[in-house]
């Protein structure tokens, strides 16, 4: 994700989503985005158990790297707002999907309302019958 800006407070317009996306993948991309903006040590259930642990010690680097700056609170005890994002057309093949998602994203914190926008390609595997994030990069 870029660095996010302060804006003026106001809702998103809000953002597309396919009608092809299956509900969990909509649901593991706002979860994705939630926990990894509020540093939650819970983002690593969305991801499938091939990238699981990676994933886990990436997210507690990046808490320990704000935490020695003095600014993980900032980010646990933020609000976030996925309603902006859209969700394109995803690519669906068995057990497999792929989905770029971009828009804005906002988070409350400390009185301050800021600005990430996102525009990224996610890829899922469907393990025991729930999509699981097998990858995230930008576009």
């Amino acid at each position: 994700m870029k660095v996010a800006v302060p804006v003026a407070a106001g809702p998103p317009d809000p953002g597309i989503i396919h009608s092809e996306l299956p509900a969990g993948c909509i649901n593991r991309i706002r979860s994705y985005f939630m926990r990894l903006t509020t540093m939650q040590e819970s983002l690593a259930e969305v991801f499938a158990p091939s990238i699981r642990e990676r994933e886990a010690g990436t997210l507690e680097l990046i808490r320990e790297t704000l935490r020695k700056k003095g600014r993980l609170a900032l980010f646990e005890a933020a609000s976030v707002d996925v309603a902006g994002l859209s969700m394109d057309r995803p690519i669906i093949r068995g057990d497999a999907a792929m989905v770029r998602v971009h828009g804005p994203l906002f988070f409350t914190s400390q009185g301050k309302t800021y600005e990430n926008r996102v525009d990224m390609q996610f890829s899922f595997d469907r393990v025991d019958g729930a999509w699981l994030i097998n990858g995230a990069r930008k576009k």
